[in-house]
This record gives C-alpha cells, sequence and structure tokens, in this order.
C-alpha cells in the first residue's frame, strides 16, 4: 500500500476546494487587449481603486533601508496608537495580518473535533474553511433576504457549538443588523457560545449607522 500526503491530512481537508483569487490587472489587460493598465478598476478583490496614501508612500521610503530587519513584532507603538484613538487599552488589541488571520487564531483557541460553528448562508466563506480545518462541524443557518436570520441562525446552535459568526456587514451580500438587533441575537446566546462579531467592512458604514460594539468591549462586555 503506496500512503498518499492527503491520507495523512486532517479529516475535511481533502474534501476543500482549492481557492482561485482574483486575476491580476495584467492578465485582464492581456486579454482584452486594454493598453491602459491603470484605467482598470477591479472591484473583486478589496483593492484601493485611488491608489496608496501619499503619507504611506513617505512612511514606506523612510523605512526602505531597514527593511532586511525583523520588525518590532509587539507593535509596541503602534498598539498604543490604536488604542489611544479607539479609547481602549493595547490589552484589548491583537493586530494580525488581515482578518482572516483573527478569525483563524479564534478558531485555533476554541474549536476542535467535536464541535460545532454556526454562521449564516451567503456569509463569508473562511468561515466554513476554519471550521473544516479545526475539524469541527459547519452548520449553515438559513438566510433571510440575503442576509442573517437571526431566529435561523440561533434555531442552530447546539449543545456543541462553541462559535457563531456574525458577519456585519456581511461579506459578500452587503446586508447589516442594526444595533439593537445585533444585541438583542448576542445576549440571547447561550454562555459557552461566543459570539465572534465581524466587522471587517464596518467603515463602509456612516459612523452614526454603525452598531456599538466598541462600547461593549469598553463597558468589559
Amino acid at each position: 500500500m503506496v500512503l498518499r500526503f492527503q491520507d495523512l491530512a486532517s479529516p475535511g481537508v481533502d474534501d476543500l476546494l482549492t481557492y482561485e483569487p482574483g486575476r491580476p490587472l495584467e492578465e485582464v489587460a492581456r486579454e482584452l487587449g486594454i493598453q491602459d493598465l491603470w484605467g482598470i478598476d477591479k472591484l473583486a478583490s478589496n483593492e484601493n481603486a485611488l491608489g496608496p496614501s501619499p503619507l504611506a508612500i513617505e512612511a514606506v521610503r523612510r523605512e526602505a533601508d531597514r527593511m532586511h530587519l525583523y520588525p518590532d513584532g509587539s507593535a509596541y507603538h503602534l498598539l498604543r496608537d490604536l488604542a489611544e484613538v479607539l479609547d481602549l487599552t493595547p490589552q484589548h488589541l491583537v493586530l494580525t495580518n488581515g482578518s482572516n488571520e483573527a478569525i483563524e487564531l479564534i478558531a485555533h483557541v476554541f474549536l476542535h473535533p467535536g464541535t460545532s460553528v454556526v454562521a449564516s448562508e451567503y456569509a463569508f466563506v473562511v468561515y466554513r474553511l476554519i471550521a473544516a480545518l479545526a475539524g469541527a462541524q459547519f452548520i449553515e443557518a438559513p438566510s433571510r433576504n440575503y442576509g442573517h436570520d437571526p431566529v435561523e441562525m440561533k434555531n442552530a446552535v447546539r449543545k456543541d457549538t462553541r462559535i457563531v459568526f456574525i458577519a456585519n456587514p456581511n461579506n459578500p451580500t452587503g446586508t447589516m443588523w442594526d444595533g439593537c438587533r445585533l444585541e438583542a441575537f448576542v445576549e440571547g446566546l447561550p454562555d459557552y457560545v461566543l459570539p465572534v462579531i465581524d466587522e471587517a467592512y464596518i467603515d463602509l458604514i456612516p459612523p452614526e449607522e454603525r452598531p456599538p460594539t466598541l462600547d461593549w468591549v469598553r463597558e468589559g462586555r
């Protein structure tokens, strides 16, 4: 018998499909015969069509001669600056390489075989992927008008559920719960369930319309 690498993988990994990232601008330009590469705005990959901030460009130039050195892994100054802006403490914050890494870290801590994860239909695909990698069961709650249905999500929670993911605003459909609905849902979850409120797209919402989630953190909730 020849042992395959797939036979050594964690259960569930072999059933995952290969992720296909958005195509680079150069490939699209070649296919469509477009000469002006920078005349293309790609809206499928969370890229900023306006370009980087001049302040960011200047910061890169200023630090370029130190790129061969490890940066400060604890991000001492950045954590303190962010904490001041957000009116939190540095202990409230964990810096990650995008929200994907934060979601994965949460899964490492709270998920294992025999546990389950609840998320809405049409929510961020990474929730399902990290459940499979952790050996946990993924439970998909039916959506309502392509958005989260609080009743269906609550009904999907079981005794072995450890995480409920709430993408707010939802990626990819753009739906959103207001603060009252979000608070009522979170307060109604059992104590053994961790509500993970994914606000990766919160900056697309006017400040006055955003749920007061940071206030809940400041209150110790």
